[in-house]
């Protein structure tokens, strides 16, 4: 099993977790966001197009001796097309690639191969993205490391290794120096988590989709039609901050959490979240705890921190941390800031998802 350090991309003004990983040889470090609603890992590459602004060097392939630009008939290129939908993956020096994201964000650039390390282990020929077209909300990251489910993603390109298991524990979102862990292999999946088995959805295939029993507020399971949240579907995604609900599924959760917080004083909505309170003459509250009841009786109870998510640092505008998806036809997504403090495993092996409690840095 390898272990590596996790933290908040806060530290570089992303909303998602990151990772350092070596590129080439000799290996850069570099940090990356994990995503396991994506499957192209990729990196920001000179010369850059149109590149943001990272904390570390841009990658120069040209420094590496083992890079390699793969061609328009390698075995990678052609896998392109069914994972990111790449229909035309074939440029007019080798394999090109591009992945949009569903936030807007973008990158292109070169599909290649090269020496991936990740703490003590390495792999080479690890197929990749060389982005030298990259734009949105990446923030200060170098790139992002698609942990999603099909051939190209991270598990599958080092399963001889790591067996297509990995979990990770998600530390406190808002803080700038707590660390949480990323574990691949044999030992990374807790035998004290509670599992639910993974769903199948040809539609989308790089998703960990789960099935979605039901949500309790407090002790009151709401009423949500079982059909309902069946035919959304639901996934398990790092690279989503805040949870998205369908509309019939959130409009539940946020009536009873209002009637449930009926004594604190409200406050304007913000953004997507339109359930928000004054806090400020508070030095604690309670609030009711919400509980994931996913298939195989895996119930899953979200930390107070990942239920409320705080606007201003005077607590005067703090809002409940989900939001319903913008069609009745779309997916539920539980996102990364209800994930904090449980370490979260992917076993795809054994075709399931675990959640364990109490076994994160803090």
């Amino acid at each position: 099993m390898s272990n590596v350090p996790l933290q908040p991309g806060r530290k570089v003004g992303t909303g998602n977790y990151i990772v350092t990983a070596g590129f080439g040889t000799p290996a850069k470090n570099l940090l990356l966001v994990i995503d396991t609603g994506s499957d192209v890992t990729w990196i920001q590459c000179n010369p850059c197009s149109d590149c943001y602004s990272q904390v570390d060097p841009i990658f120069n392939p040209q420094q590496s001796s083992s890079y390699k630009h793969l061609p328009c008939l390698s075995a990678a290129c052609t896998q392109l097309s069914t994972s990111e939908g790449n229909s035309n993956p074939c440029g007019a020096g080798g394999c090109v690639y591009e992945v949009d994201y569903g936030d807007g964000s973008s990158t292109q650039g070169d599909f290649s191969q090269e020496t991936l390390a990740l703490g003590s282990d390495s792999f080479q020929s690890f197929a990749f993205g060389c982005g030298h077209t990259n734009t949105g909300l990446f923030k200060g990251s170098a790139g992002l490391l698609g942990l999603g489910r099909t051939a190209l993603a991270f598990p599958a390109q080092t399963k001889s290794k790591y067996g297509g298991q990995f979990s990770y524990c998600l530390p406190d979102f808002l803080s700038s120096t707590s660390t949480g862990s990323f574990s691949v292999g044999q030992g990374s999946i807790p035998a004290t988590a509670v599992f639910t088995p993974l769903v199948s959805n040809s539609i989308y295939p790089s998703y960990y989709f789960v099935g979605l029993n039901g949500i309790s507020v407090g002790s009151q399971r709401l009423s949500i039609p079982p059909a309902v949240l069946g035919r959304a579907g639901t996934i398990v995604d790092s690279g989503t901050v805040i949870t998205r609900l369908v509309p019939q599924a959130y409009n539940a959760l946020k009536t009873s959490f209002r009637s449930q917080t009926q004594n604190l004083p409200s406050a304007q909505p913000y953004s997507i979240m339109d359930t928000c309170y004054d806090l400020s003459s508070y030095s604690q509250v309670r609030i009711p705890i919400i509980t994931f009841h996913f298939q195989n009786n895996a119930d899953v109870s979200v930390v107070a921190l990942g239920i409320l998510f705080p606007v201003k640092n005077d607590g005067s505008q703090v809002c409940l941390a989900f939001a319903p998806e913008s069609k009745s036809n779309s997916v539920n997504i539980i996102g990364n800031y209800q994930q904090q403090r449980m370490r979260v495993a992917f076993d795809t092996r054994a075709g399931r998802v675990g959640f364990a409690s109490g076994s994160c840095a803090t």
